[in-house]
C-alpha cells in the first residue's frame, strides 16, 4: 500500500495537477494551501509523505518542516521550490527534509522521489516496531 501524501502549496493549479497525478498513481492524497491547513491535517491524519512548498503566504516551508518534525515525527518531508537557491535547500535538508524538487514539477522525477521516500518511511516504521519489542 502506498503512503498518504500531503501536498502543501498555495498555487491551486499546481496543487491540483500534482494531486491528480498522484491519485492516478494510486496514492491517497490530502491538499493544503497554507501552513495552518497543513498543520491541522498533520495533527489529525496519518501522513506518510509531505510535499512542502518553500514559500507560502503564512510562512516558510522549511521552518514549518522543522516544527512539524515534533508533531509528526514519522512523516517524510520533501521541499518543493521555484526558488532553487542552494542555501535554503541545504537548510531544508538539515531541518529534516529528505529531498527537494524544483518547480515546474517533473512528474516522473516526483514519482522517483516518492518511491525512495516511501522506502525510507517503511524502514523507519520497521525500526520503530523493533524498538517497541526490545
Amino acid at each position: 500500500m502506498k503512503p498518504p501524501v500531503l501536498i502543501i502549496d498555495d498555487e491551486k493549479l499546481q496543487r491540483e495537477l500534482v494531486s491528480g497525478f498522484l491519485k492516478e498513481n494510486e496514492y491517497p492524497v490530502f491538499e493544503a494551501g497554507t501552513l495552518a491547513e497543513a498543520k491541522t491535517i498533520l495533527s489529525s491524519q496519518y501522513i506518510g509523505i509531505a510535499l512542502v512548498d518553500r514559500r507560502l503566504p503564512d510562512g516558510d516551508g522549511v521552518e514549518f518542516i522543522k516544527d512539524m518534525k515534533q508533531l509528526s515525527p514519522h512523516t517524510v518531508f520533501v521541499v518543493i521550490t521555484a526558488y532553487g537557491d542552494i542555501p535554503s535547500t541545504v537548510k531544508g535538508m538539515k531541518d529534516g527534509a529528505v529531498d527537494y524538487i524544483e518547480k515546474p514539477v517533473n512528474l516522473k522525477h516526483l514519482l522517483e522521489i516518492l518511491k525512495s521516500s516511501s522506502e525510507l518511511l517503511f524502514l523507519r516504521e520497521d525500526i520503530k516496531k523493533v524498538e517497541e519489542v526490545a
